[in-house]
């Protein structure tokens, strides 16, 4: 038997298992990490998900969106929202979720800031969105407050007869209605629909029992009076930017969901 039979072969084969394990071993606890590293990310992105929906459904664009508007009510604001604008950031948002021990939900901002090394198409729609906002909402909201203003004022002179949205019955006439009972916020809320000439399978039923009433198309023909009264390009353009931005949310909100079921972790960071 040779010396490297009897002695050098036996430790060299040890030493190459001992590198094949520890590096087994490296890889094995590699993997463990990015799959901890992508749950966190996972259960982070449910939260970025709520901030994002939360944003749609409490700004003044709100009317827009038929979740987010119950009665399709057109406020009529006695301060022009625009005035009060900060700016947004999704990473801000913050839910209470035990008001006895004043715990609340938020986003985890490291990880938050880890999104472009693993999902750049993430960061950068995220950022998109961000970006619009800032970037629009100080003249949407201005643009809306005088919208809701001119609407307002015009429904106070009209006499177009209409139904009550009470009974759906019962005739009156616009300029009788009052925002005390809500009824003139309805119909504010339906001309306002009409003027950015929102789809009506935004708001089906709504536009239904107008139709039901009889009296939906007298609304339209009355909705294009004042739109041309104010301004279509500036109505246009107001409600292409806040559809762009709805659109970009959606994008996002989609990438979420569908990252949300990832097995696997691409791209290197300091976490794992």
């Amino acid at each position: 038997m040779s010396l490297f039979d009897s002695f050098i072969g036996p430790i060299l084969g040890g030493l190459i298992a001992g590198f094949v394990g520890f590096f087994i071993s490296r890889y094995d606890l590699g993997q463990a990490r990015g799959e901890h590293h992508l749950y966190d990310h996972q259960d982070n992105f449910k939260i970025i998900e709520e901030a994002l929906t939360s944003y749609a459904n409490k700004n003044v664009w709100a009317l827009m969106v038929s979740p987010a508007a119950p009665d399709f009510y057109l406020d009529h604001w006695s301060k022009d929202p625009s005035t009060s604008f900060n700016k947004y950031s999704i990473l801000n948002y913050a839910k209470n979720i035990n008001v006895y021990e004043d715990k609340t939900l938020s986003i985890n901002k490291t990880l938050y800031a880890d999104i472009p090394k693993h999902f750049p198409g993430l960061g950068m729609c995220l950022q998109e969105v961000e970006n619009s906002i800032n970037n629009n909402s100080v003249w949407v909201d201005h643009t809306v407050f005088r919208l809701s203003d001119f609407i307002y004022a015009e429904l106070s002179k009209s006499d177009l007869e209409v139904v009550s949205p009470d009974d759906w019955t019962s005739r009156h006439k616009l300029n009788e209605l009052n925002e005390s009972s809500g009824r003139l916020q309805k119909y504010a809320g339906w001309i306002f629909l009409l003027m950015i000439r929102e789809d009506e399978k935004e708001w089906f039923g709504e536009y239904r029992k107008l139709e039901n009433a009889g009296i939906i198309d007298g609304l339209k023909e009355y909705a294009e009076l004042l739109r041309n009264g104010f301004g279509p390009e500036e109505i246009d353009k107001m409600a292409d930017t806040v559809r762009a931005t709805y659109a970009k949310i959606g994008d996002c909100c989609n990438m979420l969901e569908e990252l949300s079921h990832k097995k696997k972790l691409k791209g290197k960071c300091n976490y794992i």
